[in-house]
């Protein structure tokens, strides 16, 4: 598993080897993905400004970063397909 205990109530930290390990895969799947999750987890950039970065609408965005979360938190958690890969 990827969480390790942060000491309080249940919450969790995720590891920053397995985030990276799971970035670089993600890149090789889905680059624009990757770039949407370098921009908003660590340029802290909102959907828009992720949209005039990489010239596409906010809605645009909004439903890659949905997808890009639920790939990443299925990454992360060991949940796969059927196929045993989680798709972005």
């Amino acid at each position: 598993m990827c969480r390790h205990p942060r000491g309080g109530a249940g919450e969790s930290i995720v590891d920053a080897v397995a985030l990276d390990d799971a970035l670089s895969r993600l890149a090789e799947l889905n680059p624009r993905q990757a770039r949407i999750v370098e921009l908003r987890f660590f340029g802290g950039l909102t959907n828009e400004e992720v949209g005039r970065v990489l010239n596409l609408s906010t809605r645009m965005i909004e439903k890659e970063w949905l997808r890009t979360r639920a790939w990443l938190s299925a990454e992360l958690g060991g949940n796969q397909g059927e196929d045993g890969e989680a798709s972005p």
